[in-house]
């Protein structure tokens, strides 16, 4: 569906005024600017139910014109690295290159950690090539600092936020699966309906967005079929290598989800 378009048959806010008023050939008292928040609005709830469950294929909006990687210089004795807020979600993994040119891809360590705390405050005093990484706020601390510089030397891949409409908007679409761009009208008629009074509108509202949000879910969290689930055998002794002594050693296995 587009935007505003002059083709009213896939237009999002003809069926936001079709799910108002329950008529697709009445307009609504809502105007193109509540139309806009309202769509937007949808579209932060539609983003976080997506990065919710598509947790093996990254989602990107499809109308971003590049690719959701920052790529910096690595600066001998910086360990902090940022990426703008208005770019980024969720840090997915970072890269370093070593001294040899090859980029290195770096362990995550918790900011919750006596070692992360170190890093993120600048209290470790190590130098060399960088190893591990701590997220806080809108940067990256790499651990140990950097005794070297490196010419686009960090590399950081990340997920960022949905594409917004605008009231000039025509022709613009979301940027997720075709399938559910109705969600998009679902839940901003919903809104407009909910402030304005409308309560005998809500039930089928409420009833066809569980379904559509229902079918979303399920599609994102599904979509990467060629990474199957598998499983996989651990071996744990429970102890049992403490009992040698006692000539009493055992061992067991115990299934485990691998992801």
């Amino acid at each position: 569906m587009q935007f505003n378009p002059t083709d009213k048959s896939i237009s999002i806010c003809a069926d936001i005024d079709f799910w108002i008023t329950g008529r697709g050939d009445v307009s609504s008292d809502c105007p193109i600017e509540d139309k806009t928040r309202l769509a937007n609005a949808a579209l932060d709830r539609i983003c976080y139910l997506i990065l919710r469950s598509d947790n093996k294929w990254n989602w990107d909006d499809a109308n971003q014109t590049n690719l959701p990687i920052r790529t910096t210089d690595l600066v001998e004795n910086q360990r902090d690295y940022g990426i703008p807020q208005t770019e980024f979600l969720k840090v997915l993994k970072v890269l370093v290159k070593d001294r040899a040119g090859n980029y290195r891809e770096l362990e995550p360590v918790s900011l919750h950690s006596p070692e992360g705390q170190r890093i993120a405050e600048n209290r470790d005093t190590d130098k060399g090539t960088p190893q591990y990484y701590v997220k806080l706020g809108s940067s990256v601390f790499l651990g140990p600092k950097p005794d070297y510089s490196s010419t686009d030397g960090v590399k950081i891949f990340y997920q960022r936020n949905i594409h917004y409409f605008t009231t000039s908007d025509t022709t613009a679409q979301p940027g997720f699966n075709p399938n559910f761009h109705r969600l998009v009208p679902l839940y901003a008629a919903r809104d407009y309906c909910a402030a304005n009074g409308l309560f005998n509108r809500l039930p089928i509202l409420d009833k066809e967005i569980a379904k559509y949000e229902a079918a979303l879910i399920d599609f994102f969290s599904s979509r990467a079929e060629d990474q199957p689930d598998r499983l996989r055998l651990r071996k744990e002794d429970y102890g049992a290598t403490e009992l040698t002594d006692l000539g009493t050693e055992e061992q067991s296995v115990d299934w485990q989800h691998e992801t």
